[in-house]
């Protein structure tokens, strides 16, 4: 029997599908990684909204509005994480009251630990 490699069809056959399949492969992983960093360049956008905002409250209110912003915006069910302390470093108002036991400061910055959020938008 014939060895399928001997026809040159068989192997411009094959070439060509290795070659489309490494060029799917290739736009596949471009997509991924392109779709991955604009989620994350996204999420952190709205992030430094969030700080902006809540420095504008501070400047504009000082400590008390503060307060009353951030006990308004936990009293609902939210995904947004809130922990605000006085100076002395004593627990004032939010939704984690406890210092989560896993933080890390990534390679960017930010600040890193992992979370559960209940029915209610409770964290733990």
């Amino acid at each position: 029997m014939n060895n399928p490699f001997n026809l040159a069809s068989f192997r411009l056959i094959f070439i060509y599908t290795l070659l489309l399949g490494l060029s799917v492969g290739l736009v596949l992983m471009f997509l991924y990684f392109t779709t991955a960093r604009d989620i994350e360049l996204e999420a952190d956008q709205k992030i430094i909204e969030k700080v902006e905002d809540l420095n504008n409250i501070y400047l504009r209110y000082r400590e008390q509005g503060l307060l009353n912003y951030i006990r308004s915006e936990t009293s609902r069910a939210t995904l947004d994480i809130y922990r605000l302390y006085d100076s002395q470093n004593n627990y004032l108002a939010g939704n984690i009251k406890s210092e989560p036991s896993d933080v890390k400061v990534n390679e960017d910055g930010w600040i890193e630990f992992a979370y559960k959020v209940n029915e209610n938008g409770v964290v733990k």
